[in-house]
């Protein structure tokens, strides 16, 4: 049976917010937080805020926050619902409206994996770049490229009949929220973050696959790269 996805539901800000760190999230968000506990009291660039729940994560481990996205109406939400942070909107879709060498780190939660270019990939990486301090911290939270067609707690994925796991392909995606939101994510290889890292002096780069807990496959869902600024 074809599934028509409803992408509208996934970019409605009320729908968004509504998602929380628990299940299947909790597994990446842990592994981010263990990651940026040394950065306590440091100022952290949230990449692609949303309607603010990555950065409610942030601030609970004690980092000084600030968020942007590429979502007007995001923005919007996030700055009416989280009054203790500042939120932007990024300038022609992925400029970071801040001087170069602002932030001590950058995190980016599931972020890559709606980008359905490789050009705005490479304007990310540059964008990030800019902004962080050196020795800079650059934290990606991303589907692993291994999870694509296993079901989770939190959410489940329909393959296309002709995907052949070329970086770009589009996914229809469904979250377990009350009720679904679905919309598309889209398949990208690890060494397609990478290429880019290291074009913009990022150096250290090292990748991990938090392992499931109790959840319905033993492939692990997320992986989270971390980068330094040279």
């Amino acid at each position: 049976m074809k599934i028509e996805p409803k992408y509208s539901d996934l970019v409605k800000p009320e729908n968004y917010d509504r998602v929380g760190i628990d299940n299947t999230w909790k597994i990446g968000f842990d592994e981010a937080a263990r990651i940026l506990n040394p950065y306590k009291g440091k100022k952290v660039l949230d990449y692609g805020s949303g309607t603010g729940r990555s950065s409610r994560f942030l601030k609970s481990l004690g980092l000084e926050v600030v968020g942007v996205d590429n979502d007007p109406k995001m923005v919007e939400f996030a700055r009416e619902h989280n009054l203790d942070m500042d939120y932007y909107s990024l300038d022609s879709n992925t400029k970071i409206p801040f001087n170069d060498e602002t932030f001590n780190a950058c995190f980016a939660s599931f972020v890559h994996v709606t980008i359905s270019s490789r050009v705005e990939f490479y304007q990310i990486q540059e964008e990030v770049s800019r902004i962080l301090k050196p020795y800079g911290l650059f934290v990606i939270l991303t589907a692993n490229p291994r999870m694509w067609g296993h079901e989770y707690h939190s959410f489940f994925n329909h393959m296309p009949d002709d995907f052949r796991g070329k970086s770009g392909d589009r996914i229809y995606v469904e979250l377990k929220e009350n009720p679904p939101i679905c919309g598309y994510d889209y398949f990208w290889e690890y060494e397609d973050y990478l290429s880019d890292l290291y074009d913009f002096n990022f150096h250290q780069c090292n990748d991990e696959y938090p392992l499931p807990v109790n959840d319905l496959t033993t492939i692990p869902p997320f992986m989270l790269i971390t980068a330094h600024k040279s």
